[in-house]
Formats: structure tokens, sequence, C-alpha cells
């Protein structure tokens, strides 16, 4: 029954795009209509966002819209009705209310600015972590899936196709890259390009940019601190949450030698410009 509803969905998709053009118009001139999040945790992938996830849902005072990733502004949004997306917080009450989806980074600013439209007072989230350890979390999950689908071991996997990996890590992903919704040639691991687009439209009091090492080193502290970015409580039982457990973790391969020069070299750049922005947040990041 639901592949017979999921073809019939799509069949009627060229009907229902353009009466999804002419709600978000009209919602997006009437915003207040519509029950919408009051913080997005935008980004990145492969930087605790999991994490992030299940510890704001033991905070008594955050609803989190289910299933953790929406996709609605990247994927579906072209496809899905803005009123469904509303409902995903119709439970939420009096809590402040938030959804979490990492690839939002890579939207282009156009659909930035239909999110400022809609939610000019959006508390932002936006998680950082060493591009080059960024980049080998990444290639361990999709290698070792690989390896398991082909049935050998991830040490037998020819190091070109680790290249290849990083190549379009690197430049962008095409599978996702879909409608114009991404940014050619901009990943994940792009953070001080992502970060512009997004002050570009919000104000940068509202773009809380946190750490990974942190959430290793000091996740409570971090967690407060995200806390008082949203206006939510840290007068909570910490003892509750999740905060010293590792969720979602990928298998545990050390990089080789010869992958850490060549993302080192791929990324310094990137990785310059985080140290001039983020000096104490950055100085234990090797080259």
């Amino acid at each position: 029954m639901s592949n017979i509803l999921a073809r019939l969905n799509r069949a009627l998709l060229p009907v229902k795009r353009p009466l999804y053009r002419v709600e978000r118009r009209w919602y997006s001139r009437r915003p207040r209509m519509l029950k919408l999040p009051d913080f997005m945790s935008i980004g990145s992938g492969q930087a605790g966002s999991t994490w992030l996830y299940r510890n704001f849902q033991h905070h008594p005072g955050i609803f989190m819209a289910d299933g953790k990733e929406t996709h609605y502004f990247s994927r579906l949004f072209e496809c899905v009705s803005l009123h469904f997306y509303s409902s995903l917080f119709a439970e939420a009450g009096t809590r402040i209310c938030g959804e979490m989806t990492p690839n939002y980074t890579l939207l282009v600013p156009e659909r930035i600015g239909f999110i400022h439209r809609l939610m000019p007072d959006l508390r932002l989230i936006f998680t950082v972590r060493n591009p080059v350890e960024r980049a080998w979390s990444g290639a361990r999950r999709t290698m070792s899936g690989l390896a398991k689908q082909e049935g050998v071991e991830f040490s037998a996997i020819p190091d070109e196709e680790f290249y290849e990996y990083f190549q379009k890590e690197w430049a962008y992903r095409p599978e996702r890259q879909q409608g114009g919704d991404f940014i050619s040639g901009m990943l994940q691991a792009h953070y001080c390009r992502a970060m512009d687009n997004w002050t570009a439209v919000f104000p940068a009091e509202q773009l809380l940019v946190c750490f990974f090492d942190d959430i290793a080193r000091e996740p409570r502290q971090l967690m407060e601190r995200i806390c008082r970015h949203l206006g939510a409580s840290t007068d909570v039982d910490w003892s509750q949450f999740p905060l010293w457990k590792k969720v979602n973790a990928n298998p545990a391969h050390a990089i080789p030698e010869r992958f850490a020069a060549y993302l080192s070299e791929l990324y310094a750049g990137e990785i310059a410009e985080l140290r001039s922005r983020f000096p104490h947040e950055t100085a234990g990041w090797q080259a």
C-alpha cells in the first residue's frame, strides 16, 4: 500500500509543485499563521549533530521535530507543503522548538533568504569540526559500508577509491545537488563560506558557532552555552542527559599518514581561515 501511495504522490508532483509555490508566497506574507521553529541546527554533518539532537530530546523545555533531520528546506522544498512542515511543531506547546538538518549549510542564498522572511528571529546553531577529521569520518562511514557490501576488509579498499571520495567531498556531492538547492563546489567542511552565506541574511548574533572538540572536552558547558543562545533554561538535571555518551559513532579506523597529508593540503586554505576567525577554538588543530 505504501508503494502505491508513493507512486501516486510522485505522479501528482507536477500538479502539487505550483500549488506549493503559491502556498509559500502566501504564508511568507503571513508567517504568524504557522507554527514554525524557534531555532535550527544547520550543520555540519559528521560534527556531532546526532549527539546534540539526543541531548535536546532530554531537555524539558525544548521540543524537536521527529526523526532528527527534516530536510524540508533542502530535499523536500518543492514536493512537500509548508503547512505540513509547520505540523511537525504542532505539539511543541510553550516549549522552544527546533529542527536539525546538517545539509542546510549548503543552501543557496535565495533559500536562506526565504527562511529569513518566514522566521526573522530564528536562532541558528552551526557545529564545526576540523575539516581533515570530518572528511576522514565521512570516509570511514562510507567505505566501511562499501566494504561490508562487497564482503572485503576495510584495509582492502584501494587508495584510489578514498582519493576519489575525498575529491567529491571537497567539491560537492552530485547526488545531493538537487534542483539547484545547494551551491555547486561547496562542501559541509567549507565552513567559512557557509557562515558568510547565512550571516549575510541573518544577524551574526543569531548564529552560534560550536566546535566538535568541545563535545569530548566540556559537553555540559557546551550544552549550557547552546541553551543560553536559544533562551532555554540551564537549570535542569544534567545527570539525565547523555552528555558523555558516544552516539552514531563511525567505525574506528585511524587515518593513515598519506591520507592525513593529502587532506591537510586539500583543506589548508579553509583551516587557515578558521584559525584566523577562531584562534582559541582551533588552537589544538593539527595542520
